[in-house]
C-alpha cells in the first residue's frame, strides 16, 4: 500500500478501529474463559467489567464522531460510499451497547449473556470497518480532502471524543494501551505532555490499573 504524505484523518479513524478490535478480541476471548471457570477473584471480576465498560464507551463516541462530523463531510467527496448503510449498522450495534452497558452497570450479569453480545457485536463490526476502511482509505482521503480540512475535521473529533468518551482517567488510558507501541507512540505525539507524562501514569494510575490484565504492556 503505498503511503500517504501529510495530515490524514484516516490514521485516526483506522487507529480508533485497531483499538476496538483488539477490545473485542480480548473482552470475547476472556468472556468465553471466565463462562467456563468463573472469574478468579473479585479484582478480575471488576477489571473485566470496568474493560468492557471502557469499550462500550469509546465505540458509542467513535460512531457518534462519524455519524456527526466525518460523515458528513466524506458524503459528497466519496460519492460511492454506502454511507446510509454505514449509518445503518452503527443503530443496528446500538441495541447490543446497550446490553453491554446493563451488564457492565450491574457487575453480576450472566457472562454467557454478555459473551453472545460480544460474538454478535463482533461479527458486525469486522464486517462494518471492512466497508469503512474501503471507501475511506488513507489513499482515497489524500485525494478528496485537502491538508487543512484533515487537520480541522482531525480537531473536531477530538474535541468530539473528549466530550463524550468519559472518564477520561478510564477511557483514555484504555485507548492507549489497547494500541501496540508503535501506534501507541503516534497517538501519544498527539496528546499534552501533561496527559501522557503526568495524568495517565501518575494521577489516573489508581483508576485504570484494575484493566491491567486486560491490556497490552505499559
Amino acid at each position: 500500500m503505498a503511503e500517504t504524505k501529510g495530515p490524514n484523518i484516516g490514521d485516526g479513524m483506522i487507529r480508533f478501529h485497531k483499538v476496538i478490535t483488539r477490545a473485542l478480541e480480548v473482552a470475547l476471548t476472556t468472556s468465553e474463559q471466565y463462562e467456563r471457570t468463573g472469574f478468579p477473584d473479585d479484582a478480575t471480576r471488576k477489571g473485566f467489567y470496568t474493560y468492557v465498560d471502557c469499550l462500550r464507551i469509546v465505540l458509542e463516541g467513535h460512531h457518534l464522531g462519524e455519524d456527526q462530523l466525518a460523515f458528513p463531510c466524506f458524503r459528497l467527496r466519496v460519492p460511492s460510499a454506502p454511507i446510509e448503510t454505514l449509518i445503518a449498522e452503527h443503530q443496528a450495534m446500538h441495541p447490543m451497547l446497550e446490553a453491554l452497558r446493563a451488564a457492565t452497570e450491574k457487575r453480576s450479569a450472566s457472562v454467557t449473556e454478555l459473551r453472545r453480545t460480544l460474538t454478535d457485536l463482533n461479527d458486525l463490526w469486522h464486517r462494518h470497518i471492512g466497508k469503512e476502511e474501503n471507501h475511506f482509505s488513507c489513499q482515497v482521503l489524500a485525494e478528496v480532502l485537502k491538508p487543512v480540512e484533515h487537520i480541522e475535521l482531525a480537531k473536531e473529533l477530538s474535541a468530539h471524543g473528549r466530550e463524550h468518551n468519559e472518564p477520561a482517567s478510564l477511557t483514555l488510558p484504555f485507548v492507549l494501551f489497547n494500541l501496540p507501541p508503535p501506534e501507541r507512540a503516534a497517538m501519544t505525539k498527539l496528546l499534552p505532555p501533561i496527559v501522557t507524562k503526568v495524568l495517565v501514569p501518575v494521577v489516573w494510575k489508581r483508576k485504570w490499573a484494575v484493566m491491567k490484565p486486560f491490556l497490552l504492556a505499559q
